[in-house]
């Protein structure tokens, strides 16, 4: 399943919404915005470690060292969240500048927000999809190949290109 479906569903767009002040509709236009560049991001971890088993067993380690899925759970609980392991899983993931880049991008598909709002959003959704996917990729004991079908669909590996690399110019 796709990873917006499963934030509709599981009330991840109502608890980012809580958590920052905004109206659900106001949170999904950013969300939708923001989404596939941040699974970009993830996208080129996945890509780097060589796809396949590897690429799945590398996502799986990456989200985990920043508290897997305890960071959809910290998301989904009632009150605040500094959002600081999603903000340390994003810095994992991207330059300082590819960030503010990502952020204009969504600051102009999704206008109103104040840069502090989005870089807060970013956050806490790098936590709700690394620990949705922590969670599944570790849920049944999957092994890494048991996992890949799952992980491309999330990511998009069919697609013709990466959300991300269509925003940043910078060498790789």
């Amino acid at each position: 399943m796709p990873i917006l479906p499963t934030l509709r569903q599981s009330g991840g767009i109502e608890s980012l919404s809580r958590k920052l002040g905004q109206k659900p509709p106001v949170t999904m236009l950013a969300v939708q915005a923001m989404l596939p560049l941040l699974l970009g991001a993830f996208r080129r971890e996945f890509d780097a470690a060589g796809r396949g088993a590897a690429g799945v067993a590398h996502l799986r380690d990456l989200v985990n060292q920043y508290g897997g899925g305890d960071m959809a759970m910290a998301v989904m609980a009632p009150g605040p969240h500094d959002g600081a392991s999603g903000q340390a899983l994003i810095d994992a993931m991207m330059t300082p500048s590819l960030r503010v880049r990502l952020l204009a991008h969504v600051d102009a598909a999704a206008p109103g927000w104040s840069e502090e709002g989005l870089s807060l959003l970013l956050n806490l959704l790098a936590m709700l999809v690394g620990g949705y996917m922590g969670a599944r990729l570790e849920s049944d004991a999957l092994a890494s190949v048991d996992a890949l079908p799952q992980v491309e669909a999330w990511l998009a590996i069919g697609a013709a290109a990466n959300a991300l690399d269509l925003l940043d110019n910078s060498p790789r």
